[in-house]
């Protein structure tokens, strides 16, 4: 028999029914469809191959359409994939079957290289171009330029899913909030530096898109308890990255952490042997052959060795004043230089967008330090912000170590973090935020 008061409860949730998702989170829907409007002006705005290493990384998925399998590198007999050939062949893979029925023989027509553009550097003459353009690029498309797009459009898709990745991993660290969600996904989507590589031929999209789910599941999973299925996913989705690029290998000991927190959290072995056995064992089967091949080949499992001897090592090893002495070309490819960094934003534009940066990173302890005083942080949420934090600090150590063997000081290098630096700036920018 029902009770009155069950009766009542029935009949406030039939009069109060729990609304859609996508009524709850309109705000998210309205920047991913600003983002996407913003991706697709980029992309039929910007001329073919002249975005960022474009014109080296398009060859590698049209080997790869064209049925040539995996480049072997050699630094004496350069294709003109040229260093992108040791780059891991997911992301080429998914360009090549998404265009393998176009017909692009007409690419070294198109791939006309400019031997006079100024590539990297601002120079006088202006001479920017790296290939020389042609009516054959006009509206509508086909060939090699159709190719071209259709891969820049799922680039920008995978864009669109890494802010949503950002929108969520706030929202994980700041449940019941509206704002600081909203504010990291902005933050990560209307970054014009972000936008320009995520409407372009670039395998950093699918690693940026693939880290950025990884950590808000890992957030997500330090607070509760996650099941088979989900630790499974989480070995998929690492091993993906492990084969899209060798900066996804910096999330292994964050999964690591995550792991040995939530067995703790729960004084329990099995879990510690659950997470491990079912985190590693896809990373292993979907990425173990591709490391594998390298050692064979190169002697070296990540390929590095290939691609540094192809660009050119640095020598000497640059001494840290010398790496600060290119800090600004760092800030500014973290924000917006284009083409072949060789199209920068007026100046203004850079002050603008780092003096709210920069003090939201500078800002970001004073809030951990209310945090910790008010003792209003529990573990799970320490280990949330934790994650955060540690991630960008492990990719800026990586490409420190990078630079110095080969000229890669290029912020936009760091959007595998981007979701987690745009929560930072957020939470330091709001310093007075409630902490509870």
């Amino acid at each position: 028999m029902l009770s009155p008061q069950g009766d009542s409860r029935r009949a406030a949730g039939r009069a109060h029914p729990k609304p859609p998702f996508w009524s709850q989170h309109r705000g998210i829907g309205l920047i991913l469809v600003l983002f996407l409007g913003l991706g697709c002006l980029y992309s039929v705005t910007t001329p073919i191959f002249e975005a960022s290493d474009e014109l080296w990384h398009y060859p590698f998925v049209e080997c790869l359409a064209s049925g040539q399998g995996l480049p072997v590198q050699h630094a004496d007999q350069l294709g003109p994939w040229r260093q992108e050939g040791s780059q891991p062949p997911l992301y080429y893979a998914l360009g090549a079957l998404l265009t393998r029925g176009i017909d692009t023989s007409d690419m070294a027509t198109v791939r006309w290289i400019n031997p006079h553009a100024d590539i990297g550097t601002i120079t006088r003459d202006r001479n920017v171009n790296m290939v020389i353009h042609t009516p054959r690029e006009a509206f509508p498309y086909r060939g090699t330029v159709l190719a071209i797009h259709v891969v820049r459009w799922m680039s920008l898709l995978m864009g669109a899913i890494t802010v949503f990745a950002g929108y969520l991993l706030a929202g994980q660290v700041f449940p019941g909030d509206r704002i600081v969600p909203l504010a990291t996904a902005s933050v990560t989507g209307f970054n014009a530096m972000f936008t320009f590589v995520s409407a372009s031929v670039n395998n950093d999209s699918l690693v940026i898109m693939l880290c950025s789910i990884c950590l808000w599941l890992m957030a997500k999973y330090v607070a509760g308890r996650p099941s088979i299925g989900q630790w499974l996913l989480l070995g998929v989705l690492l091993g993906l990255g492990s084969i899209s690029k060798a900066s996804a290998l910096g999330m292994l000991p964050l999964a690591a952490l995550t792991i040995l927190f939530t067995a703790w959290r729960h004084r329990s072995w099995k879990d510690l042997l659950a997470g491990g056995l079912l985190v590693s064992l896809p990373i292993l089967l979907l990425g173990g052959w591709w490391y594998y091949r390298n050692w064979r080949l190169y002697g070296d499992p990540t390929g590095l060795s290939a691609f540094v001897a192809i660009v050119g090592r640095r020598y000497p090893v640059p001494t840290v004043r010398q790496l600060m002495g290119e800090w600004k070309g760092f800030v500014m490819s973290y924000w917006g230089f284009f083409g072949g960094l060789n199209v920068p934003a007026p100046g203004w534009v850079y002050w603008t967008l780092c003096v709210p940066g920069a003090t939201g990173l500078v800002g970001a302890p004073t809030y951990l330090l209310r945090a910790h005083r008010g003792r209003t942080l529990g573990p799970e949420r320490r280990l949330q912000l934790g994650l955060v934090i540690l991630w960008p600090c492990l990719l800026l150590a990586a490409l420190v170590r990078w630079t110095m063997m080969t000229t890669a000081s290029q912020g936009r290098l760091m959007f595998p973090a981007i979701t987690a630096i745009s929560l930072v700036m957020v939470m330091g920018l709001c310093p007075s935020y409630p902490v509870g």
